[in-house]
């Protein structure tokens, strides 16, 4: 495989932002960002806000905005990328036949666009105890990626009557040599859910105790109208509807401890071509090897630190204590045979912080 990528460009930038005191417990906020590239175009995005302080307890917020993000040198610029992927053959009936992968930059991209809409409240009924929620309304357009290399052999390079990619084939034996497509402004995503907090502190004879609890629940996200969430359907790895974390800390003097539960949902195995999972009827592929899920994953974290003075502080964490492997998911990838998108491989870690300040 090899990665070659030549491009250059130059940016401009103006950004500006105005806070309106409209009442003396509702703010407003207006902002404009305009930003030029020389190789893409350019874009500008507005943004306006709200923050209601309904009672000394209660904030209520509220923002809309535009975004962009513009396409990086190697998506718009002259590169190649060449690797390995594995196919499965529908003229041929091969299954899993590793091919060679192309895609090349494309100097016709144009910008992701999106638009949000953010809704939340804070609940703070003393100094140690807050709650918080925030739902998110999130449409992203024209987002850059290229189409599957499946798809494209299932079309033989033709995706909706459109020529996306070339199949080149062995003319001897008539097997697939190799896949070549571009990146491209594929598809609109839109997605909802929420996303919350809550944190609670008191006080013991044997120090402070604190309790956080924190995550996301996502109700949608659809791409080009096929909803995604729950499963590795689609591009990008797997989309767990839900993810979040618990937390207890300690704190008496110069010492702090800390431990923490990190939680992912499992979803659908929808990715691994003809298996168990995906192919029904198939006495070829149907063993009944996989399941149809990914499992969930919980991972445990722990932290400690010990304050010498206001300079001098030493900690130390724990990450992964129970050295815990990611959920298997040969689907994901041929390579890794887990999803790198979500999980990280190199399991329990050992980390040692000495600080120092010297004002």
């Amino acid at each position: 495989g090899i990665t070659k990528t030549n491009g250059d460009r130059n940016s401009v930038a103006v950004f500006a932002e105005a806070n309106l005191p409209i009442l003396k417990s509702l703010e407003g906020q207006l902002a404009l960002r305009s930003d030029r590239y020389s190789d893409y175009g350019s874009s500008t995005v507005p943004k306006v806000g709200l923050k209601w302080k309904v009672s000394p307890e209660l904030l209520i917020r509220a923002n809309w905005g535009e975004g962009f993000r513009a396409p990086t040198l190697p998506e718009i610029s002259p590169s190649v990328a060449t690797f390995f992927t594995q196919v499965n053959d529908p003229v041929t009936r091969a299954s899993g036949i590793n091919i060679s992968g192309i895609f090349s930059g494309n100097p016709s991209l144009k910008a992701e666009t999106s638009k949000s809409t953010t809704i939340g409240a804070v609940f703070e009924p003393n100094r140690d105890m807050n709650f918080g929620v925030t739902w998110f309304d999130i449409v992203w357009n024209d987002q850059i990626s290229y189409y599957g290399f499946q798809s494209l052999v299932n079309g033989n390079g033709i995706i909706n009557g459109v020529q996306r990619g070339i199949v080149t084939r062995d003319p001897a034996t008539n097997n697939i040599v190799s896949v070549q497509t571009n990146y491209t402004n594929l598809s609109e995503v839109k997605t909802s859910g929420f996303d919350f907090d809550a944190n609670y502190r008191f006080n013991t004879l044997y120090g402070k105790v604190g309790f956080q609890l924190g995550g996301s629940y996502i109700e949608k996200f659809q791409v080009d109208g096929s909803e995604c969430i729950g499963s590795n359907g689609c591009f990008g790895g797997g989309l767990p509807r839900i993810r979040g974390f618990s937390r207890v800390t300690w704190d008496q003097g110069p010492y702090s401890l800390a431990a923490t539960v990190n939680y992912i949902h499992s979803y659908y195995q929808q990715l691994l071509a003809a298996t168990y999972a995906s192919t029904a009827n198939d006495p070829r592929f149907q063993t009944g090897v996989y399941g149809d899920r990914i499992g969930s994953r919980t991972t445990v974290d722990l932290y400690g630190a010990y304050e010498f003075n206001n300079k001098l502080k030493v900690s130390g964490s724990v990450i992964n204590v129970m050295n815990k492997k990611p959920p298997y998911d040969p689907g994901s990838s041929s390579t890794y045979l887990y999803d790198f998108s979500q999980y990280d491989v190199r399991g329990r870690a050992l980390r040692l912080n000495l600080t120092y300040k010297f004002k």
